[in-house]
């Protein structure tokens, strides 16, 4: 079983890479050489956990398409640790009409830093946010296409430091945020 839910949830993957590799804008950053897309699921654990972008959120009409990619830390060559994060947005989840709802831009955001997070630091200890200050710069028109950019700025014991920005085609900042995130003591 667990062998047909790999093959699942490579072929997901595969289809995500290749829905944003034919958005001109998004292929240019998925080419990039040091990013590496992220293999994780889009569905809710048995648990009851991850619904929100999982299942909430995984509609023709709110979020159908997610893809994340990830680039390690390299001192040598000067990168940081980031993720670039691919949301095709629709409609379903406007404030006004053909606006992205600003609770699901900080949602994007805190979901962008906390996969970083989890990425970045891969002990098996989950990452919770303690402080998220965002700052709105212009409405995102939906539908569309949007990439949310995050990459570590601190790290002291468990706490850590980041900060995230959403993007358009054009390279134009949206909205930006920065949070504490606390790695828990033991795997839950």
């Amino acid at each position: 079983m667990e062998s047909q839910d790999e093959d699942a949830s490579a072929a997901a993957l595969q289809s995500e890479i290749n829905y944003f590799m034919s958005i001109p804008w998004c292929r240019s950053h998925i080419c990039e050489p040091n990013f590496h897309p992220v293999n994780r699921p889009r569905k809710a654990t048995l648990d009851h956990g991850h619904t929100l972008l999982g299942k909430t959120w995984f509609t023709k009409d709110t979020l159908p398409h997610l893809l994340t990619l990830h680039r390690q830390a390299c001192v040598a060559e000067g990168w940081r640790s980031e993720i670039c994060r691919f949301h095709a947005i629709g409609t379903g989840l406007n404030e006004h009409p053909g606006v992205f709802h600003g609770g699901a831009i900080a949602t994007v955001l805190d979901s962008a830093l906390g996969i970083l997070v989890k990425c970045s630091i891969p002990d098996g200890r989950p990452a919770y946010t303690v402080v998220l200050n965002i700052t709105y710069k212009k409405a995102i028109k939906t539908p569309g296409t949007i990439m949310a950019r995050s990459w570590i700025t601190k790290m002291e014991g468990r706490k850590v430091w980041a900060c995230a920005q959403i993007e358009t085609s054009t390279g134009e900042i949206h909205a930006t945020a920065e949070g504490i995130f606390v790695k828990g003591n033991a795997k839950i």
